[in-house]
């Protein structure tokens, strides 16, 4: 997976709603942090999806440790995360965004 360039201390990311930090099995072996970061939309690739994003709850996986870096981008305008959810510990639903109620 990481070709030989990966290194501890690094921390890598996916956006994919599929798959948890199981993807960074390999690079974790090396010392590496994997997120998981799942906005809870559906992406248009047009540019409304920024605005859409700023308000959208946000999935995640990462270790104890890292929850708050792995948080971070949902946090929008410094107010406060968005509905979080954590993969992995069961059912739950976040507050709505813009295309609807998410449940994991």
């Amino acid at each position: 997976m990481d070709g030989g360039h990966v290194s501890s201390g690094q921390l890598l990311v996916h956006t994919s709603g599929r798959s948890g930090t199981e993807v960074f099995d390999t690079a974790r072996a090396r010392g590496a942090v994997g997120l998981a970061i799942h906005p809870a939309m559906t992406f248009t690739g047009l540019s409304l999806d920024l605005d859409r994003l700023r308000s959208c709850p946000f999935g995640v996986t990462a270790p104890a440790a890292f929850l708050p870096v792995a948080q971070a981008p949902g946090r929008g305008d410094g107010r406060g995360a968005r509905g979080w959810c954590r993969r992995g510990t069961g059912r739950c639903t976040t507050r709505p965004c813009p295309t609807g109620p998410t449940t994991w």
